[in-house]
C-alpha cells in the first residue's frame, strides 16, 4: 500500500517499509480564501532525465508579462533581459555540463525524427548519462554514443527499431553505433533481451 502522508511504501501483510522516499505526484491542495473553494495545484513541473538539471532550474520566459499578465514598464523590461542572460550563463557552469547538454539535445532530435515514446527518450537519456558517470564517452564521438544509447533503450523496452534506422537518424554510420551499442552493454552490464520475429 502507498502511504501518501508519510511518503512511504508499507507492505499489507507483514508491515514492511520497501520505499521510505516516493514522490508524491498528486496535487497539492490549496485553499483559495476569496471563491472558498479548495483548488489542487502542483507547484513544479515533474522531473525528466532528458534535461541535463532533470527541469529543476528556473526558467524566465521571453513574455514581458507578470503573474497578473499586465506588461511591463520600459525599466522592467531590460532589467528582465539582463537577467534572462544571466540565468543562461550561469544554469550550465563547465564544459562537462555544456556537452551533456549538447548530447540530450541531439538525444531528443533522433528520438523525434523516429517518433519513439517518451519512455524510451526517458531511458536512453539515464543510459547516456550512466555512461557520462562512468567515463566511458572519453574517445567516442557524442552522436555516436546517443545513438547506441537510443539503440539500447529500444531493445531494453522491446521496440522493434533496426540499427539501420537509427544510423539513418544521424550522421554517424551503422559501424560506429554498433560499436558503442556493444561497449555500452559490456560496460553497463545491461542484459538486453532478444527480440522475436
Amino acid at each position: 500500500m502507498c502511504d501518501h502522508e508519510n511518503n512511504e511504501i508499507v507492505c499489507m501483510n507483514c508491515g514492511f517499509i520497501a520505499n521510505q522516499q516516493i514522490i508524491n505526484k498528486k496535487p497539492e491542495k490549496k485553499h483559495d480564501k476569496d471563491k472558498q473553494e479548495i483548488k489542487n495545484e502542483r507547484a513544479s513541473t515533474t522531473l525528466t532525465y532528458t534535461v541535463h538539471n532533470r527541469g529543476s532550474s528556473t526558467v524566465i520566459n521571453w513574455h514581458y508579462q507578470d503573474i497578473y499578465n499586465k506588461d511591463s514598464s520600459v525599466d522592467q523590461k531590460s532589467q528582465i533581459y539582463r537577467l534572462r542572460g544571466w540565468q543562461r550563463r550561469i544554469r550550465i557552469s563547465d564544459s562537462a555540463e555544456r556537452s551533456l547538454v549538447f548530447a540530450l539535445s541531439e538525444l531528443t532530435k533522433m528520438a523525434n525524427k523516429l517518433n519513439t515514446p517518451k519512455n524510451i527518450l526517458e531511458t536512453a537519456s539515464t543510459i547516456y548519462q550512466k555512461a557520462v558517470k562512468g567515463q566511458l564517452i572519453r574517445g567516442r564521438s557524442t552522436q555516436s554514443v546517443t545513438a547506441a544509447a537510443l539503440y539500447l533503450s529500444c531493445k531494453h523496452h522491446g521496440l522493434p527499431l533496426t540499427l539501420d534506422e537509427i544510423a539513418q537518424a544521424t550522421t554517424v554510420n551503422k559501424k560506429e553505433v554498433n560499436r558503442d551499442y556493444r561497449y555500452l552493454i559490456k560496460k553497463l552490464d545491461y542484459s538486453v533481451p532478444t527480440t522475436s520475429a
